[in-house]
């Protein structure tokens, strides 16, 4: 579960937690920002969380194959506490990011 950039997490299914953010609807530089190594690895050395992208990107309008899910991020920790700081942190980012991509326009 674990990505290139995070730490080895001892998660069992009565400890670990998960959290997860929804990515899709927004722009492809904006995506690109939150989930390029230097941000995931800032916020894995601050929390100790494991973030992982998962799914697959669907154009809007489009329908995703069936079963499949929209892209997301997936945060994953030993505790409640420091996965809520991962994913306050990650949207923190990702407001940033597309606020800098709405200047742009």
């Amino acid at each position: 579960m674990a990505s290139r950039a995070t730490p080895e997490l001892d998660c069992n299914v009565d400890k670990c937690m998960e959290r997860e953010v929804e990515i899709n609807h927004y722009p492809q530089m904006v995506r690109w920002r939150v989930t390029e190594k230097d941000a995931t690895l800032h916020i894995t050395q601050r929390t100790g969380c494991a973030l992982t992208l998962r799914g697959q990107f669907v154009a809007e309008g489009k329908e995703g194959a069936r079963g499949q899910r929209k892209l997301y991020m997936l945060i994953t920790g030993n505790d409640h506490a420091s996965v809520l700081e991962a994913e306050s942190e990650f949207r923190r980012m990702l407001s940033e990011a597309a606020a800098v991509e709405i200047r742009k326009r």
